[in-house]
């Protein structure tokens, strides 16, 4: 199967892996908080020019990837992360990100923590 950009290619990658309940989040339904790690990457399509800003959610523990989204680095982009995200992980985890505004205009009070790069603080 041949993708015409990374967009689909990573779409088809991790669809199957974004699931709505995982064994991990089904484990932590009674346990409390589940610690999440979110984060954005550049990539490009084809030349330099085509721009596209990756979006991704990962489990700190299991490293699994909870939640995906490509678009611009703005406002749309992490409301379209947050939306990945499986129902379950919205209302009982923890995001952990870095500063960049656009997480603090879109993720809930609640559950968004900000944190240096590498260190995850409660």
């Amino acid at each position: 199967m041949r993708h015409r950009n990374i967009r689909d290619l990573a779409t088809g990658l991790c669809k199957p892996i974004v699931r709505e309940t995982t064994p991990r989040a089904a484990a932590y339904q009674k346990k409390g908080k589940l610690c999440l790690e979110c984060d954005e990457m550049q990539s490009f399509v084809g030349k330099f020019q085509e721009k596209v800003w990756i979006w991704i959610v990962l489990d700190s523990d299991s490293r699994e990837v909870m939640g995906v989204a490509f678009g611009k680095r703005d406002t749309e982009g992490a409301q379209t992360l947050w939306d990945s995200l499986p129902a379950m992980y919205r209302q009982c985890s923890v995001c952990y990100t870095d500063f960049w505004e656009a997480y603090k205009k879109v993720f809930p009070r609640v559950c968004h923590q900000m944190s240096i790069k590498g260190i995850l603080k409660d």
